[in-house]
């Protein structure tokens, strides 16, 4: 189930890491924390809005994985983020954000 959300616990400092180090490093930051966030799209986890500590998502990076993983075509991979991903909507779910590839 793609657009399923669950709650992980978190803890406090700063450092660069890629891909879901990214995730470990924040709740490791903020271990008081819970944050919301799409199962199975852990290494799409790009940072945190630290005013509201919701997490910052790469939309491209979700695309990509259901085009790769799920074997989408394209559109459908689109429809599917934009209906059942970016489409959840409440308080801590993540910021959904666009990432030109260079």
């Amino acid at each position: 189930m793609h657009g399923a959300l669950f709650k992980l616990p978190c803890r406090k400092t700063h450092k660069v890491m890629y891909s879901n180090k990214i995730l470990q490093q924040i709740t490791e930051d903020f271990p008081d924390e819970t944050f919301l966030y799409p199962t199975g799209y852990e290494d799409c986890v790009v940072g945190l809005e630290y005013n509201s500590n919701v997490l910052i998502m790469d939309a491209n990076k979700i695309i990509d994985k259901l085009i790769h993983e799920e074997e989408m075509t394209s559109i459908d991979a689109q429809e599917f983020f934009d209906y059942n991903i970016a489409g959840s909507k409440g308080e801590g779910y993540p910021i959904y954000i666009y990432i030109p590839v260079t």
